[in-house]
């Protein structure tokens, strides 16, 4: 008797609702079923161009970076010979004035001592 009241509402079968339903709903129901199977499958299609996307965004960075890093070491290593090149200049220039200056400073100390021998 507990399984007539389950299995029936009110007189009615559950089959018998079923049926009900389908004769009801059933053009509606599978016109929706068609709609969400299309836009499931819009969406997985989309959500895969998208993760191509993200991928081909992700190499195209990879080897702008790339470029940027081997442009950057280029300029380092051009800036770097110059500043090497500018150094040695610098210190020609300071061994040369300091040749000139001891040479300078000889022919003063010969002329004072020239002095010094007259007086």
């Amino acid at each position: 008797m507990a399984n007539d009241k389950n299995n029936s509402t009110n007189g009615v079968d559950l089959g018998e609702l079923g049926m009900i339903r389908n004769i009801l709903m059933g053009q509606q129901i599978s016109e929706w079923e068609t709609k969400y199977t299309e836009i499931n499958q819009d969406l997985e299609a989309r959500a895969q161009e998208l993760e191509e996307l993200i991928a081909n965004q992700g190499q195209i960075a990879d080897r702008e970076l790339s470029a940027i890093d081997k442009a950057v070491g280029a300029r380092m290593d051009k800036l770097e010979k110059s500043m090497d090149k500018r150094f040695e200049q610098l210190e020609q220039k300071l061994v040369d004035a300091t040749q000139k200056d001891r040479h300078k400073m000889g022919k003063m100390l010969s002329e004072i001592g020239r002095k010094l021998m007259e007086s």
